[in-house]
């Protein structure tokens, strides 16, 4: 105790914030959030940078899939996968179907899906477009991760109403085959189907039985995988998102930029915090 630990603090936010103006005054470092970046596009930005390098060490990778990833979205080509996104997202919601589901069958990449429903949810939940009309736009965004939410939501997913597409993101796996040389547990015993079986697989096979279901029952979706969970990877997964995002609001002729319905909440609690009781 009584170190003074001030020259190991940064302070990131606004650049006229007064947050920032007393990190300044007490002698802390402070890194400015840029005021033409939102925070939910703000990741590959110096202010969302730092965090992620004092979590993770050398971010090379996490920006080279990024960068890979733009220069596949930024041009006119059918092989654009943020254009082929925005296809299925826009179909899919002139179908009636304006719930996205985003079917995570690695629990630790919950966060990234949780991530993305704020990106979604907060850039095209609009009460108006560009010309001032009031629309009321938006995709719900959901996350579900497998194989846990199968058995609390898998039953409204398959046998509900018609009311959501779903992208499923898992790691590809090869072609498995028995060990038959095995040793075979008390559990295989009572399930002879997972003899010999890595619970990779058995994860795998979970995820083509509940795409087969879903064709069975004439359910839209995306199948994407992954080669393996790394930086790489999701870098090139958030940054496909969010140009994603930005041409989806351009298509709907929203702003996907602003959030002005949240400053609504705030207001509101300031009404209520400033009260005089």
């Amino acid at each position: 105790g009584g170190e003074n630990t001030k020259n190991r603090w940064v302070v990131i936010s606004d650049k006229n914030s007064p947050l920032t103006k007393e990190a300044t005054k007490e002698g802390i470092q402070t890194l400015e959030i840029p005021e033409t970046v939102g925070g939910r596009y703000s990741v590959f930005s110096a202010s969302g940078l730092l965090p992620l390098r004092y979590l993770t060490g050398n971010l090379e990778q996490l920006l080279s899939g990024a960068r890979e990833m733009a220069d596949k979205c930024l041009v006119a080509s059918g092989d654009n996968p943020a254009l082929l996104g925005v296809a299925a997202l826009s179909t899919a919601k002139s179908q009636g179907l304006r719930v996205h589901d985003t079917f995570l069958f690695n629990p630790q990449l919950e966060s990234i899906g949780k991530w993305y429903r704020q990106l979604l949810a907060e850039s095209i939940g609009k009460e108006k477009n560009l010309a001032d009309t009031i629309v009321r736009e938006g995709i719900l965004p959901t996350v579900s991760i497998g194989s846990t939410d199968l058995h609390s939501i898998g039953q409204l997913y398959l046998g509900g109403p018609r009311m959501s597409f779903t992208s499923f993101i898992s790691i590809e796996r090869g072609v498995f085959t028995k060990k038959e040389e095995a040793t075979e547990t008390p559990w295989e015993k009572i399930v002879p189907a997972i003899k010999g079986r890595s619970p990779e697989e058995i994860m795998a096979a979970i995820r083509d039985g509940v795409q087969a279901a879903y064709k069975e029952r004439d359910l839209p979706y995306l199948d994407i995988r992954w080669d393996a969970i790394s930086l790489h990877n999701i870098g090139a997964y958030m940054q496909w998102k969010m140009i994603e995002t930005m041409l989806l609001g351009k298509l709907l002729n929203i702003n996907p930029f602003d959030q002005p319905s949240v400053e609504l909440y705030k207001s509101e609690t300031r009404k209520i915090l400033d009260t005089v009781i």
